[in-house]
């Protein structure tokens, strides 16, 4: 069975993506970058058709045209086609960015401002022929195409826990009051691939209304650098947020729980699993961070409501990279200055560390 137009979320951004990024080059050279990610030619080859199309579409959507495309020897029509059908629902949502360097690359859009050369012609009255491909499109083959979705996967993290998640508004899966999705960002900085994926949880008895965990991915091909954002949210992050958010029970050896003491009554702190990451070293210890961090809370108004903490830390050398403390998602000062003030390990190498800790009210 092929999935449904939803997984090809991130297959579409991908291919935006890469439109972007290689804006003014040929057809080729975006065929080469997708091939380079691990992308299914079958995939590749309709994000290269069908997203140009789909944006000079919207471009120029006061044109009437034809429903339908030829390839080969067989006429099709194009919403049959699931990646289509995305590309068009992509296609609402471009920017003028976007619309200059996808949908001018449009045989359409370069068909009817030819058109409009001509004296007295309009818009409106411009009728197309069918397209007709070069190369007919490859059989849809099954599965992601290479381009995995982590919102698949984070409903599979649900149901392994025996929660039966519900569909929530858009891509969102629901379970009670929360509800869980996830939004990849696929930059390209001089070339270097590495995608983010922020793993929300929203949520009415949170003080922001969420929980947001980031994490980038590393490596290529694409299932690579994803898979390797997906396996540090679920060591790091999940198992706080299914424990804190849903069953205090659950998750008991992933996650540690803790009563931190607050003028306004007492939280019990959810705290994660540390991740070490990058290699530079094996272990980057955080007891005394961890205390002193819970003691600086004690002086934060904090409303009786879940709030999330969160360290990141990256270094090289004596060059620090990241020193990072979110409290509620935005930079605690106070934290920070604690962060910087902490005894960490010394490497030649890149290193990093990450904590996620969750506080919920005491009963």
């Amino acid at each position: 069975m092929l999935p449904t137009a939803a997984v090809w979320t991130d297959a579409i951004e991908l291919g935006v993506s890469c439109f972007l990024s290689l804006r003014g080059r040929d057809d080729d050279a975006i065929y080469d970058r997708l091939d380079a990610l691990g992308v299914a030619p079958w995939l590749s080859s309709r994000l290269v058709v069908w997203l140009p199309i789909a944006f000079g579409r919207q471009l120029l959507r006061a044109a009437a045209f034809p429903d339908h495309y030829v390839s080969g020897a067989v006429t099709l029509r194009m919403a049959d086609d699931p990646i289509y059908r995305a590309s068009v629902e992509r296609a609402g949502r471009m920017t003028r960015d976007e619309a200059y360097a996808i949908a001018d690359r449009s045989c359409e859009v370069n068909a009817i401002n030819q058109l409009l050369s001509s004296p007295g012609a309009t818009l409106a009255e411009l009728r197309l022929a069918e397209i007709a491909l070069a190369s007919p499109l490859l059989p849809m083959g099954e599965g992601d195409g290479g381009v995995l979705e982590p919102r698949r996967v984070l409903r599979g993290f649900l149901e392994g826990h025996d929660l039966a998640p519900l569909p929530g508004e858009g891509t969102a899966v629901r379970v009670g009051d929360v509800e869980f999705d996830a939004h990849v960002f696929i930059p390209w900085t001089d070339g270097v691939f590495m995608p983010q994926v922020d793993f929300v949880a929203r949520c009415p008895r949170v003080a922001t209304g969420r929980l947001c965990e980031s994490f980038a991915g590393i490596g290529r091909p694409y299932l690579a650098a994803m898979s390797d954002a997906v396996r540090k949210f679920e060591r790091a992050s999940l198992h706080v947020m299914i424990a804190a958010l849903l069953d205090p029970g659950a998750c008991a050896d992933q996650v540690t729980w803790e009563d931190w003491a607050h003028p306004s009554g007492v939280f019990r702190a959810c705290l994660g699993a540390q991740l070490v990451l990058y290699g530079g070293v094996d272990h980057a210890p955080m007891g005394d961070l961890v205390d002193a961090l819970r003691d600086a809370l004690a002086r934060e108004d904090l409303s009786r409501q879940i709030h999330g903490l969160r360290v990141y830390v990256a270094r090289v050398g004596e060059r620090v990279l990241s020193n990072e403390v979110l409290l509620d998602g935005e930079p605690w000062a106070a934290g920070e200055a604690l962060c910087r003030a902490h005894a960490w390990p010394s490497s030649e190498r890149l290193w990093g560390t990450r904590l996620f800790v969750a506080l919920v009210p005491a009963a």
